[in-house]
């Protein structure tokens, strides 16, 4: 299975007009916008106050890797059964899991150590990935992936080798994203935005979240009223989007369930 490179574009106008006359763009098939280029941002919002009053249940978002598989060599059966893409979700809660770094003093030199937690080969396990895309969204610009495997990862705690004191404690986190997990993928806006649900489990503890999630990942400034600072015009991100500054992230998120566009 090759992975298909997606170009990064952010398509800021509506349909070109030509002798004022609308031309309907044509479909910009299920694209998904790459994180090789740049990260996604979720928000996320449990789904009952049970969930939200649990310990696991205070997650307010984070920032996602999101990415699109093609099997160029998929069967026509593969085709038809929306097998000859999938997607890709690997969250930073899960990434960050991967490796840690301290700082520790030797002979009087201040140094630093990085920790793999993990095998090289399971960066996979941080990595959930669908069993189906299809190739063209819905009536509605949705294409739905389906089929997600669970992405965990146990890890042991960290110690300073030269103080014993622990710079990482042991963690245990699985994401399991539901089979209504949405991109949105319209020639005005192909493949930035994103919505579904999330089973998070955190040792013993489990909580469902609602999940809002758009492209690129942009900082803000809660508060602000400068444009830019506020995920509004100059923050970089497609000027069309119903985007508010979350005072938690301090990042851009969706005003409302995506897709999250001013006036709709």
């Amino acid at each position: 299975m090759t992975k298909r490179i997606a170009t990064a574009v952010a398509v800021l106008g509506a349909a070109s007009i030509i002798s004022g006359c609308a031309i309907e763009q044509p479909s910009a098939g299920c694209f998904v916008q790459d994180s090789s280029f740049a990260l996604w941002q979720a928000k996320y919002i449990p789904k009952t106050e049970a969930d939200a009053a649990k310990a696991c249940g205070q997650l307010k978002g984070e920032q996602l890797g999101v990415w699109k598989y093609s099997n160029p060599e998929a069967t026509e059966a593969e085709v038809a059964e929306n097998k000859a893409a999938r997607l890709a979700i690997r969250p930073r809660g899960l990434a960050s899991l991967t490796r840690t770094s301290y700082k520790f003093t030797e002979d009087g030199t201040e140094k630093t150590r990085t920790v793999d937690r993990v095998a090289q080969d399971k960066w996979k396990d941080a990595t959930a990935l669908s069993t189906t895309l299809p190739a063209e969204p819905d009536s509605e610009g949705y294409c739905k992936a389906s089929g997600f495997a669970p992405a965990s990862l146990t890890v042991e705690q960290v110690t300073n080798h030269m103080t014993g004191a622990v710079v990482a404690p042991a963690a245990s986190r699985t994401y399991k994203f539901g089979d209504d997990v949405e991109v949105y993928s319209h020639p005005a806006a192909p493949g930035t935005q994103l919505r579904g649900s999330l089973t998070y489990t955190s040792g013993d503890c489990t909580a469902e979240y609602e999940v809002w999630a758009l492209w690129p990942s942009v900082g803000c400034v809660p508060g602000s009223t400068v444009a830019a600072e506020s995920c509004g015009e100059g923050s970089g991100l497609n000027p069309d989007f119903d985007a508010v500054c979350d005072a938690d992230l301090k990042a851009c998120v969706p005003a409302k369930r995506p897709k999250s566009f001013k006036g709709q």
